[in-house]
């Protein structure tokens, strides 16, 4: 399995959606603008592909000194249990 990270730039709507709702995190998805407005304010998001497609994400906000909290951290079902959240 070919799984490469980085960095979560550019912000996708549906794969967004698509990720959380596969892991039941779906009250996330009712304000769907305050989620998309957490990511632009987070310190560091990173994205794990294969391909094309998004199978995990984590996401970090803190103080940007000190103190960085892992506050998502999201793999897809079926990439489950392959050390993808590991990487």
């Amino acid at each position: 399995m070919d799984i490469r990270i980085e960095p979560y730039i550019h912000y996708n709507d549906a794969e967004i959606e698509r990720l959380y709702r596969s892991v039941g995190w779906t009250s996330y998805l009712r304000r769907e603008e305050l989620l998309k407005e957490a990511y632009a304010a987070s310190l560091m998001t990173l994205a794990a592909y294969q391909g094309e497609r998004l199978c995990g994400i984590i996401r970090g906000v803190g103080d940007g000194v000190s103190v960085l909290y892992i506050q998502d951290l999201l793999v897809l079902p079926e990439y489950q249990r392959r050390g993808i959240g590991s990487k």
